[in-house]
């Protein structure tokens, strides 16, 4: 998308910091041609830690703030025997808070990968302004990783007066 804050253009992607261990980094262009270096968003974890603890943090659904001043996301961040949709707002695009965990459960696992948690729900990609409200859609069982409920996507609003 094109930041007009800060007058480049960015592009947000996922980055694999080790086997099992996902994160997400960003570059930016002025031109759509030519790309910084991909650099790793900020939380309040540093790298080591995501590798040693194996939290997962992607699908990077970031975007301009309907502010217009700051940014807002919905992450999907999962580790050992916590996973959630993270909603988080960031005042430049790179340094991110924690404002809400949504849809908590417990992760889920690759029959032949035991030790890397997944997420059941993901966001699609965006969200919608109408009127007075945001709406998000949310992937939920993606993978179909839970045989008894079906694979689905959910609409979710909540009003722009109540975001962070």
């Amino acid at each position: 998308f094109w930041d007009k804050n800060m007058g480049h253009y960015k592009l947000y992607i996922r980055a694999n910091l080790a086997r099992g261990v996902r994160h997400v980094q960003y570059a930016t262009s002025t031109d759509l041609w030519n790309w910084t270096a991909l650099k790793s968003i900020n939380f309040d974890i540093d790298y080591q830690e995501s590798v040693a603890r194996k939290i997962n943090i992607y699908f990077p659904c970031l975007y301009p703030h309907p502010d217009g001043k700051r940014y807002l996301g919905i992450l999907p961040y999962a580790k050992r025997d916590f996973a959630a949709l993270r909603l988080v707002v960031s005042d430049d695009g790179v340094n991110w808070n924690k404002v809400k965990d949504f849809f908590e459960s417990r992760p889920w696992y690759d029959p032949d990968r035991p030790s890397n948690p997944k997420n059941p729900c993901h966001p699609v990609n965006g969200y919608i302004i109408s009127g007075d409200k945001i709406f998000f859609y949310i992937h939920h069982n993606y993978h179909h990783h839970n045989r008894n409920k079906p694979v689905s996507i959910r609409r979710y609003s909540m009003n722009i007066k109540d975001l962070p």
